[in-house]
């Protein structure tokens, strides 16, 4: 996660561009991740003591298996991992929120039949979502190839 999210970071296109007054990106993303920017040492510092749990983030039918009637997905990741990814990935950023509302109880209320989480604050499943998907968004809508987003294209 880390990797990842330093491999944007440091990709001036995309952290210029949220930086620009006039840019067409919502504010409130723009902010988010300026924040999320400042405070990310803090994070993946707390972040290690987050529980590794089976975490896929690669959600196709070869990764998932039925077994004694119960679903698994292979790999490991940091509880909260995946389904900062199932929400974000490629996903509806206009229900982004309505998503995160109606799947994160339920997916921490799956886990607390098993392992005990009360310590679990779900918001940082909101900044696992800014530091794996933050700046892709940007970049989604960066290169988007429409016409309404050339006021906050910087210059090379």
């Amino acid at each position: 996660m880390k990797k990842f999210y330093h491999h944007y970071r440091n990709w001036t296109v995309v952290f210029d561009f949220i930086r620009q007054p006039t840019c067409e990106i919502p504010r409130s993303l723009c902010e988010m991740l300026i924040e999320f920017d400042q405070n990310s040492p803090s994070f993946f510092k707390h972040i290690t003591l987050i529980p590794i749990v089976l975490c896929n983030r690669d959600y196709w039918n070869a990764n998932i298996f039925l077994r004694e009637g119960k679903i698994f997905a292979t790999g490991w990741g940091y509880l909260g991992e995946y389904i900062a990814s199932l929400i974000a990935d490629e996903g509806d950023v206009d229900h982004m929120a309505e998503n995160f509302d109606k799947i994160v109880p339920s997916y921490l209320e799956g886990f607390t039949q098993y392992v005990p989480i009360e310590s679990f604050n779900p918001t940082i499943i909101v900044d696992m979502i800014l530091a794996m998907y933050g700046y892709r968004i940007v970049e989604w809508y960066f290169f988007a190839q429409t016409d309404n987003r050339n006021s906050c294209k910087s210059k090379p």
